[in-house]
């Protein structure tokens, strides 16, 4: 008789039902392999490469714009050059990390330009940057 393991007649059938067991194993092992690679990544130090196409993480950007008139303007407002030097400097020394982004009108004295980003490395800024317009647009 099939299930018949050899024992009495009105026994129940005695085995183990294996499928249960290794769908339970299955689930534990991928719990362990996720909190596994959870763990891992928080406590492993990791120096990434650079990228020429990467962008920075979590650092402050201030814009910094020269009108056609030679008129500076820091995040909008009007500033003279040693106004802007200034509020550069307090933002350098708040956060390292801080960027300039410097636009400036096309019709502008190269000159004018240069004195800009003088003021700019003055102030202790270390990554800056020039806005430009795509190509196309």
């Amino acid at each position: 008789m099939a299930g018949d393991i050899g024992g009495k007649k009105g026994k129940g059938v005695v085995a183990i039902n294996v499928i249960p067991l290794v769908d339970i194993m299955l689930v534990l092992l991928i719990i362990f392999m996720v909190t596994a690679a959870v763990q891992t990544a928080k406590n492993v130090p990791v120096q990434v490469p650079k990228a020429s196409t990467g962008a920075a993480g979590s650092s402050t950007a201030i814009n910094l714009s020269v009108e056609k008139s030679g008129i500076l303007r820091l995040d909008g407002a009007v500033v003279d050059a040693a106004a802007a030097q200034r509020m550069l400097r307090e933002s350098i020394r708040r956060d390292s990390t801080t960027q300039v982004l410097l636009s400036a009108d096309e019709a502008l004295n190269y000159a004018r330009v240069v004195e800009v980003l003088d003021l700019i490395r003055a102030a202790g800024v270390g990554k800056y940057a020039l806005k430009v317009r795509a190509a196309g647009s």
